[in-house]
């Protein structure tokens, strides 16, 4: 995380590069960018468990016992867990 002197120095430069009157707009499409950005991800993550879910819908339909179900729900709640936090961690880099 950034600590508050690193975030006063990022400050102080963005002032210097952009001047004062730029700060406010340009916070404003960070904020804006950053509120798309989680609309995506929300919908990526419904998408991957819409896709997984109609993937074992035919399979499903097989007799299985509750132990593979209960298995093939962690993997899948591992998947787009793990594909969303790398599409989070590259987009915020």
């Amino acid at each position: 995380m950034i600590g508050p002197t690193e975030l006063m120095i990022i400050l102080a430069v963005a002032a210097l590069l952009f001047g004062t009157n730029k700060l406010p707009e340009i916070a404003r499409q960070m904020g804006r960018a950053m509120g798309e950005f989680k609309k995506a991800q929300r919908e990526f993550e419904s998408e991957m468990r819409s896709a997984t879910s109609t993937m074992s819908e035919p399979a499903e339909s097989k007799a299985k016992s509750s132990d593979d179900l209960d298995i093939e729900d962690e993997i899948k709640d591992k998947v787009v867990g793990q594909v969303a936090s790398k599409l989070k961690s590259k987009i915020l880099k």
